[in-house]
Order: C-alpha cells, then structure tokens, then sequence
C-alpha cells in the first residue's frame, strides 16, 4: 500500500522516527479493520486532506484535563473537523463540547500526530481516507481557569462520561496509552 501513499506524507514519514508503534482493529459495522498506528512528536505540516480528526491537551495550572468514555480513559478530547475550520477552531470547539474548558487559542501548540495505515483494503463505502490517515495532536492551556468546571458531565456529543484534572502523579496511575504518557510528558515539561 505504501505505493499508494500520498507523497507528502510519505517525506513526513521519511524524516520522522516514530515514538510509539503499535496495531490495533477497529469493528467497522461488524468486519475487523486493522490498523498500524504510529505516534511522531514534534511539528509537522500535515497534508491537511489526511487529517481526520485533532486532539488536544488541555492544560489547567500544571494539571492535565482527563476524559472518561464508555471504552476508555484519554488525555486528548477531540474530533473531526466541521466545514471550513482551523486545526486551532477545531480543537477549540471539540474541547468545549466534551469537557466545558475553553481554550486559550493563543496558547495553542503542536505536539504530534498519529498516523493510522490500513493493513487491508478498507470496504466499499469506507468515508476516511486510505491507506493513511492522520490525527493532530496539540496541546493549550485553559483562557480563564475559575470560570470553568473541574469535573464535567455535560458532553453535548454524548460520548465521554466526564472530565476532570489529573496533576502529573494522577497521570501516572491511569490507564493511558504510550504515546499519550509521551505526549502528556514532554506538554507539561514544555509548560
């Protein structure tokens, strides 16, 4: 499938020693969708037809925003961007919609991405792109702290259970991912 790749991507990837390599598969309406995933650190110009979705970490006075979902617990709300946004627009309103933080857009940073590469053909009908895609990650720091929950429930999407904030050592005791612990890690040492 590497013949297929965008080329742009492909010198991303080139110059890039990922920190995290991993496979996972995801049910795509009851067939197995597997997947290598690899995690890169650092600033990137992505080719933005490739970007499905940015996550961010958020930030609150040297204490991370956690979520919880039905499946999991992560440090990057996120999601797909909507018509005509930003990266930065979308990380602002997907981390409004599932944690109530609003974001500093000045304080917005980059800290990666994931690239996700289709070890099979996806099926017919398969809406993301293929064989690649990618997730931004960036990182910010709240605009006004006192103004905002410290536990929320109010997912206007409906799929995270609640956030909250985690300081460094309560990070270490959830149950993240490596490249999120990478990423949380050189976020807060960046502060």
């Amino acid at each position: 499938m590497d013949a297929d790749r965008d080329p742009e991507l492909a010198g991303i990837l080139a110059s890039s020693e990922p920190s995290v390599v991993t496979e996972d598969e995801w049910d795509w309406h009851g067939a197995p969708l597997p997947f290598r995933i690899s995690g890169h650190l650092g600033a990137f110009r992505l080719p933005e037809h490739l970007v499905t979705s940015v996550r961010c970490l958020v930030s609150v006075a040297g204490r991370l925003v956690v979520c919880e979902t039905p499946r999991d617990t992560h440090i990057w709300p996120g999601g797909r961007r909507e018509g005509g946004e930003s990266f930065g627009e979308t990380a602002a309103r997907e981390v409004l919609e599932e944690t109530g933080w609003k974001i500093d857009p000045a304080s917005l940073a980059p800290v990666g991405f994931l690239h996700f590469e289709h070890l099979v053909p996806p099926p017919a009908g398969y809406p993301y792109p293929s064989p690649d895609f990618l997730q931004l990650v960036l990182g910010a720091a709240v605009a006004e702290p006192a103004d905002q929950p410290e536990n929320w429930t109010d997912d206007v999407g409906g799929w995270e259970l609640r956030s909250y904030l985690a300081d460094p050592a309560e990070l270490a005791a959830l149950p993240l991912d490596d490249f999120q612990r990478v990423c949380a890690s050189v976020f807060l040492a960046a502060g």
